[in-house]
């Protein structure tokens, strides 16, 4: 855009370039056609910037503020319009065209399959073979999202021709030799790209380059790995070339947001400075309009700073001229509203300095603070003790959250001994009486272990082993097998979340885990099904299939597992609605 913005300076020359793009092809226009609708609206933004300045000027209030209509914004919409509608066009012919090919591509791969299987004439074999290559070749782009699974299907094929059909050794010495011709033409080819100048030349011809190397078929070994080297070097100088590239294109990025930081500061500092006359703002005003043309004419910055940097230089524009207002008989009014804003902060605050809520309490004080910094000044009469007493309240809250987390130690402590005790009490408890019975013993203990608060985080993993070791144990009692335990734990699980702080965020949570894991295991679960047609004609004992037939049973149990979870969960959400 900023190139854009060099060559053409009016909205004018745009509109006659989008006029100028309506005749060319589409393909060859699309990056350039957004850069100047980009350029054409931050040239509309800087004479609604402009108006608003001179309004400011004036003295007159913002609210007051009506922008002139720009005319040849309709123009351009119009002709924008037009060529959004070529682009669509565009784009809809070559999702027409990637269908079709996809189709053909399809069609070459189930006719290479049935030559492979069927075909047992080696002459008439290797020239349909041949024949499929090209036909291959020759078609176009498909859809992006199909591009490896056929670029895979189609090497697979190509693979197993060359390993399951036996080859004269005239027709595989001449194969060969033209792979050979191929793959050096590429080298050779990438060689000279590193002349080129244009950076996107550079990248396309690469990208294709690098899929008809992995198209290319097979050379003899020994010369290999010659050619393999010399693609690889001629590879890697083009991709640093391309790196160097963007690196300096960053650098100089990286130059004009320095230079950015530096006008936003100084305005900040003319907006902080003590302007005690008339001509002290004219020329502090002067000095700011050169700041904001020096803005514009100063190159772009990286994608990710552009929208901050110009809000914190927007941000220091309106800090001058506010000061610049209330230096000219506004500001009392606006000490008094700052001072009922700051006092709502207040009132806010105060709600929340009992609270024992640490993290979340200290975010809502922090937003607090920023909300407060925001506001602006509310006047030298009020805005010392306003703060004292604002901070006064922050500081209380900070000083309890201090001496509760002082005493963290001593608590986590008091929580590992608890737990020691509880696992002693746990060894020794005999279940007697019915399942049933034993089973509420066992959700007894666990609830009592839930209740108890965090232990230091040295011992959380041991003492955490050492409960499971005593909870399997009780259950062995009861000589319940495994899944048995499985659905009885995570049971006793959901209802203490149903029944404990935040309950319903708690079971919503959990729920939202199970049905990711859930989804992930039928995803896998369905691979492994697709991936049964390729044992069609294996033999039962092929240690692949039975290894492929163990993973889905286990896969099938999970996805059972989970699913069952699931309903668990839905009843004791259903309950607590």
């Amino acid at each position: 855009m900023h190139s854009i913005l060099e060559r053409m300076n009016t909205q004018e020359e745009i509109i006659t370039r989008v006029e100028e793009l309506l005749e060319l092809p589409v393909e060859e226009t699309m990056r350039e056609a957004n850069e100047l609708k980009s350029a054409f609206y931050v040239l509309n933004h800087q004479k609604l910037e402009k108006q608003k300045l001179e309004h400011r000027e004036l003295g007159a209030d913002m609210e007051d503020f009506s922008p002139i209509a720009n005319p040849l914004e309709e123009t351009f919409k119009e002709l924008y319009s037009k060529y959004r509608d070529n682009k669509a066009k565009f784009v809809h012919q070559k999702e027409l065209e990637q269908k079709k090919n996809l189709t053909e591509k399809q069609d070459v791969l189930t006719g290479l399959k049935e030559l492979i299987d069927n075909e047992e004439n080696i002459g008439k074999s290797f020239d349909r073979f041949k024949d499929f290559q090209d036909r291959w070749r020759k078609v176009g782009a498909v859809p992006s999202d199909k591009v490896a699974d056929l670029n895979t299907a189609y090497k697979a094929e190509i693979d197993r021709f060359y390993y399951n059909i036996t080859i004269n050794k005239e027709l595989k010495e001449y194969d060969l030799a033209k792979n050979f011709e191929i793959r050096e033409a590429i080298v050779k080819k990438l060689v000279e790209l590193e002349s080129a100048k244009k950076i996107k030349d550079i990248e396309f011809i690469l990208a294709a380059a690098k899929e008809e190397w992995d198209e290319a078929g097979p050379v003899k070994p020994e010369v290999f790995q010659g050619l393999r080297e010399g693609y690889y070097e001629a590879v890697k100088v083009l991709h640093k070339k391309i790196q160097d590239f963007y690196s300096e294109r960053k650098e100089s990025m990286g130059s004009n947001l320095d230079a950015k930081k530096a006008m936003v500061s100084r305005v900040l500092e003319l907006a902080a400075e003590e302007h005690d006359s008339i001509g002290r703002w004219n020329k502090a005003t002067d000095e700011v309009n050169k700041l904001r043309e020096d803005w514009t004419s100063t190159g772009m910055v990286e994608r990710k700073f552009n929208n901050q940097l110009w809000g914190e230089f927007k941000e220091a524009l309106d800090q001058f001229f506010d000061k610049k207002k209330a230096f000219f008989g506004e500001a009392r009014e606006g000490f008094k509203e700052n001072k009922e804003k700051k006092d709502k902060v207040i009132v806010r605050a105060e709600r929340l300095k009992d609270s024992t809520e640490w993290k979340d309490t200290t975010e809502k004080l922090k937003r607090l603070q920023g909300d407060w910094k925001a506001i602006g000044s509310a006047g030298q009469r009020d805005e010392n003790k306003l703060w004292n007493k604002f901070r006064g309240i922050c500081d209380e809250f900070f000083k309890r959250k201090k001496e509760w987390f002082d005493g963290m130690d001593d608590r986590q402590a008091a929580s590992l001994k608890a737990k020691e005790d509880l696992l002693a009490k746990m060894d020794k408890t005999k279940l007697e009486g019915s399942q049933e019975e034993g089973l509420e013993v066992i959700k007894a203990l666990a609830a009592e272990w839930a209740a108890v608060e965090h232990v230091p985080k040295n011992d959380i993993k041991l003492i955490a082993s050492e409960y499971e070791k005593a909870v399997d144990a009780l259950y062995a009692q009861l000589k319940m097998d495994k899944g048995q335990v499985a659905k009885v734990r995570f049971k006793n699980k959901v209802e203490r979340m149903a029944t404990g702080q935040n309950g319903a965020d708690q079971l919503y949570k959990e729920q939202q885990y199970v049905q990711k894991m859930l989804h992930e295991k039928k995803d896998e679960l369905m691979k492994y099904e697709n991936n049964m047609a390729f044992f069609a004609n294996a033999k039962p004992d092929n240690p692949l299939l039975v290894s492929a037939q163990k993973s889905i049973e286990g896969l099938k149990a999970e996805v059972a597992a989970f699913e069952e979870k699931l309903k668990v969960l839905t009843v004791s959400q259903r309950k607590l609605a």
